[in-house]
C-alpha cells in the first residue's frame, strides 16, 4: 500500500476526531437553542471549508497558503461576531 495514503488517511482521521472534540466542547460553552445551532453549523462550514481551501492549495492553486491563513482568520473572526451577536439576542429575549 502507498505510505502517502496511509500518512493522508490518518491525518483526515485524526483531523475528524480533532475537529469533533473541538465542536462538542464548543457546544458545551453555549448559552441558548439558536447559538447551538449556529455553533454547529459555523463548525461544519469550517471544517468543510479548511478541506476545500486545502484542495486547492493541493490540486489547483499552487502557493496560496497565506491566502488560505487569512480567509480562515476572517471567517472565523466574522463567524464570532455573528455568534456574539445571538447570544446577545437570546439574553435580551429571556
Amino acid at each position: 500500500m502507498n505510505i502517502h495514503l496511509i500518512h493522508a488517511t490518518t491525518a483526515f482521521v485524526l483531523m475528524v476526531a480533532g475537529w469533533s472534540a473541538l465542536t462538542y466542547f464548543m457546544v458545551r460553552r453555549t448559552h441558548g437553542p439558536r447559538e447551538r445551532r449556529f455553533t454547529i453549523f459555523a463548525s461544519i462550514i469550517c471544517f468543510l471549508g479548511i478541506l476545500a481551501l486545502t484542495a486547492l492549495d493541493t490540486f489547483v492553486i499552487k502557493g496560496i497558503a497565506s491566502a488560505i491563513g487569512v480567509i480562515i482568520f476572517f471567517t472565523i473572526f466574522l463567524l464570532r461576531r455573528r455568534q456574539l451577536e445571538i447570544r446577545r439576542e437570546e439574553a435580551a429575549d429571556a
